[in-house]
């Protein structure tokens, strides 16, 4: 078997416990005697996999260095047309 059968037979796999193992993620998250980094790992499971991972905020409030100018890009102009 090539190895990119091997990910779709492991990815197949997967997706015929999906069921099951999204079903203990709940049980998880709802279970008041799991501890809580287990809920909350269970939780986090669910949410990405409902809404997707959350994109990290970007820092625009810092100064940005501009390295680059147009004639970088252009050459110089030379004053003539």
């Amino acid at each position: 078997m090539t190895q990119r059968g091997a990910k779709a037979s492991a990815a197949e796999v997967a997706r015929a416990h999906g069921e099951r193992a999204f079903q203990v993620l709940v049980a998880i998250a709802e279970d008041p005697e799991a501890a809580p980094t287990a809920r909350i790992a269970a939780a986090n499971a669910i949410l990405d996999r409902a809404y997707g991972k959350a994109v990290p905020p970007v820092d625009h409030a810092g100064d940005v260095a501009v390295r680059k100018s147009l004639a970088d890009f252009y050459g110089e102009a030379s004053g003539q047309d």
